[in-house]
């Protein structure tokens, strides 16, 4: 199996929406969780090197400790700055997108 067929055997091509011609994608359809399978976490692994940068909506179920475990499915976390502790603190709801 190709690593396209791969990627299209768990995520779906009509799930990965382009955001430009050459730099992001939103992926839909999929529920983050640090226990999926390895073939879903190989799939989205691909997906950000072809894309660079992948958007997933309605993940409002992971806490902290669950959105840092998905992570660290992809490898070590780094701290930044130096000392602090992994905390996610991210609402795209509560912009301002009045411009």
């Amino acid at each position: 199996m190709s690593e396209l067929d791969l990627i299209d055997s768990v995520i779906p091509r009509t799930d990965v929406v382009k955001c430009t011609a050459r730099i992001g994608a939103k992926i839909r359809n999929i529920k983050l969780s640090a226990d999926l399978p390895d073939q879903t976490i190989a799939a989205i692994n691909r997906l950000v090197l072809e894309h660079k940068v992948i958007f997933f909506r309605d993940q409002a179920h992971l806490d902290d400790a669950e959105q840092e475990g998905f992570a660290l499915r992809f490898g070590k976390l780094s701290l930044y700055p130096e000392g602090t502790t992994p905390i996610f603190d991210m609402d795209s709801a509560a912009r301002d997108n009045s411009g």
